[in-house]
């Protein structure tokens, strides 16, 4: 029976390092393993063909029955909330790397180049790196995406603010802490500036978040 606990211990804590690995998903694809996984008799099998031979070897036919070693493997909910949460932040961290890479670009009206661009514009070309085609203007990019509250923000949510007119005619990119990164009219330049500022305070209408490209 010390056997077949020795052995069970190891079996989950090999899943656990499994399960870890999936998530980190450096070069990983979990489809390709699931194909391998089906032309295998376990994830043991898979891992450590050998010693798991050799273990089995050890185990008495009593003890083999209460340790089901050919189980498909499954991934508990924690860990697939952790995938999903890992996945956002890449996209996220995307977003603000791009949106970083247009810091000190010039500002102009109804202009998107990548030297001079607008608030719309700035905005348009950030997302379109992810696979995600904004309209051109701050009122139309108004109208995609999910509406959240301030206290739901996350790096890449756009904000969206009244300045000439009561409509959105300002769009920025929230960089977290507090922090957004926008094409400012004011300083004629592609930078960052705090969402508490009272000029933006004072002008703020509604926050949008984005569905991403899944492939992102």
């Amino acid at each position: 029976m010390f056997a077949a606990k020795y052995t069970l211990i190891l079996i989950l804590t090999l899943n656990c390092l499994l399960e870890a690995h999936q998530a980190d998903a450096n070069n990983y694809n979990f489809l390709e393993y699931e194909a391998e996984k089906k032309k295998s008799e376990s994830i043991e099998n898979i891992l450590f063909p050998e010693k798991m031979n050799m273990l089995m070897d050890k185990l008495s036919n009593k003890d083999a029955k209460d340790i089901n070693v050919s189980a498909p493997l499954t991934i508990s909910p924690i860990c697939q909330d952790n995938i999903v949460a890992q996945k956002s932040i890449r996209q996220n961290e995307k977003i603000i790397l791009y949106a970083k890479g247009y810091i000190g670009s010039q500002y102009s009206f109804g202009n998107n180049s990548k030297l001079k661009m607008d608030c719309s514009g700035f905005t348009q070309q950030v997302y379109r790196n992810l696979g995600v085609l904004l309209p051109r203007s701050a009122l139309k990019q108004s109208f995609y995406g999910v509406k959240i509250g301030l206290n739901e923000l996350k790096a890449g949510d756009l904000l969206f603010y009244r300045t000439y007119k009561t409509a959105p005619s300002h769009v920025a990119i929230y960089a977290g802490n507090r922090k957004m990164i926008h094409a400012s009219y004011l300083a004629k330049r592609v930078q960052f500036d705090s969402i508490d500022k009272s000029y933006y305070k004072e002008r703020f209408l509604f926050a949008k978040r984005l569905q991403l490209d899944k492939n992102n």
